[in-house]
């Protein structure tokens, strides 16, 4: 919508895909990534980053597609991380040397689904139950048919279909697993993905299973 050169938000997803993306491809950098931060950043410190990371992605070789969606909450969630991080660490190395190498497994599987509820229940008290719910739809919302996400991935994913040698790589980090992960489960089939990369996801492990888990389902 910023675009001044464009008169639509269509028209300015095909600028992106159809010019500046599969110019890059037609250079050689056919390695696209679409990267999806947290949505608990204010845009100015999320552009900071952009900025930075950019140039690097680019000298490697690949085509970053960075995707963008803003709630300025970093700072509540990052304290939920910080304090429930450490007290899970430690519980897993308390399992891993109290426990039989055959339950170690399922000892940390339970462990997980104690540190998602954790999460769940902490994020709800410190940003309220609507606004962390509402984050939550935002991302399901993007990633619909009809949203912008979703429009955007449909483009990248015909660009890359039809070009010789070139890939389609994810990544998001923390609160972005969550826009992430509903579009994975509304991919078509024929969506070619070479890699999946979640830093720090800000999900449940049922979330992901339900989400992420349908691209090994096919």
């Amino acid at each position: 919508r910023r675009r001044v050169d464009v008169e639509s938000e269509e028209g300015a997803l095909e600028h992106l895909v159809d010019s500046v993306v599969a110019d890059a491809v037609r250079l050689g950098r056919k390695r696209v990534a679409m990267i999806v931060h947290s949505g608990l950043l204010d845009e100015k410190s999320t552009m900071a980053r952009i900025r930075a990371l950019g140039p690097w992605i680019e000298a490697n070789g690949i085509c970053p597609v960075f995707v963008v969606w803003r709630t300025s909450l970093a700072d509540a969630l990052g304290s939920i991380g910080r304090d429930l991080v450490p007290k899970f660490q430690d519980q897993q190395l308390r399992v891993a040397g109290s426990v039989g190498k055959s339950l170690v497994g399922t000892a940390r599987r339970k462990l997980q689904k104690q540190f998602d509820k954790a999460f769940e229940v902490r994020a709800e008290k410190a940003l309220g139950k609507a606004t962390w719910s509402q984050i939550k739809e935002n991302a399901a919302a993007a990633a619909a048919p009809e949203g912008a996400a979703s429009r955007l991935l449909a483009r990248l994913i015909k660009l890359v279909n039809s070009t010789e040698g070139a890939e389609l790589h994810f990544v998001s980090h923390s609160a972005g697993a969550i826009l992430l992960g509903n579009l994975v489960k509304e991919l078509q089939a024929d969506a070619r993905i070479k890699t999946m990369t979640l830093l720090a996801p800000a999900c449940t492990t049922d979330f992901a299973s339900a989400t992420f888990g349908s691209l090994f389902s096919r």
